[in-house]
């Protein structure tokens, strides 16, 4: 069978079976550095050629599944993409999934990305904490204007009025005045000004009205 019959029935394009780290009619390729280890397509089998033996593949922690060899835990998405993709995770760079499985560790379900393009995969996926936070911790809502613009491109919703008072007390500090125990306060207020033009005051029911009438007999002040 020649190289574009046996690509045609094997799924592996004409680059793939040229390439030294494929081992060719095994289905295998040797990981970069590890010439003894081989590793399946679809990341099911890690196997060591000096041994003769499968190595046992398990979750780690978050759920990614996981080889030991050299001393170290080994996660399979990257023994495949070392394999598949030689250098590609020399610059530091994340394996992304397209299927957005931990366990699916398939090349090609994998490709070389940044830690934003990971970012951005998450919350376009769903999986991203930040990305589905409503509230701040100090309880301002994660919508419009109250969000800091510079950290939305890598999917954090960061309170802007959290920011501002964090940064206002910081520059008191450095005056020497400590405006720490004002910090809530001056939070609320940025994200009041922030969010004006987001909630707009409502108009008062009859119970508001009364309310307030029975209020301002006991002295209660009120401010919209």
């Amino acid at each position: 069978m020649n190289t574009k019959a046996l690509a045609r029935a094997t799924g592996y394009t004409e680059e793939d079976l040229n390439s030294p780290h494929f081992i060719a009619g095994s289905g295998y390729r040797s990981v970069p550095g590890f010439p003894h280890i081989h590793i399946l397509a679809d990341g099911t089998e890690v196997w060591n050629a000096e041994t003769k033996k499968a190595y046992k593949i398990g979750l780690d922690r978050t759920g990614y599944p996981v080889v030991w060899f050299g001393r170290r835990h080994w996660r399979v998405q990257r023994l495949v993409l070392a394999a598949w993709h030689p250098g590609c995770l020399d610059d530091g760079s994340m394996a992304l999934h397209k299927v957005p499985k931990r366990n699916y560790v398939a090349v090609w379900n994998l490709r070389p990305g940044s830690a934003a393009e990971n970012s951005a995969d998450m919350v376009r996926h769903g999986n991203h904490h930040g990305s589905r936070k409503t509230l701040c911790v100090n309880g301002h809502p994660l919508i419009g204007e109250n969000l800091v613009k510079a950290y939305l491109s890598r999917g954090w919703r960061v309170c802007r009025a959290c920011n501002s008072a964090r940064a206002k007390v910081s520059n008191a500090k450095r005056r020497g005045v400590d405006l720490t125990d004002q910090f809530q306060r001056f939070a609320d207020e940025y994200a009041d000004r922030f969010l004006a033009d987001t909630f707009l005051p409502l108009p008062l029911t009859p119970v508001d009205v009364l309310q307030r009438r029975v209020d301002a007999a006991t002295g209660v002040e009120w401010c919209d």
